[in-house]
């Protein structure tokens, strides 16, 4: 897979999902088949290439997450309908 700084391309995500550590900063997680990224908010970035399938890519990338900055919490989104009101 072809990174851009760490990046996955857009077209190797399948699953993205967003996490508050302890400290209130956020920590995104993207995973696909062939690999994942967790980008921190300190805009640093952890990454691996796998070909294991996305679900075992993501909590590989959770595990790692949970090891660089603690206990994560899942971050409260807001749908777009709620913000447009």
């Amino acid at each position: 897979m072809k990174r851009f700084f760490g990046m996955m391309p857009v077209s190797e995500i399948e699953r993205t999902e967003r996490f508050v550590d302890e400290c209130g900063l956020s920590v995104r997680i993207d995973a696909g088949p062939n690999g994942w990224t967790v980008r921190f908010a300190d805009m640093s970035s952890e990454y691996k290439d796998e070909s294991i399938g996305t679900e075992a890519n993501f909590k590989n990338a959770y595990d790692v997450a949970v090891e660089c900055v603690g206990p994560l919490t899942p971050a409260k989104t807001e749908r777009k309908e709620e913000t447009e009101k």
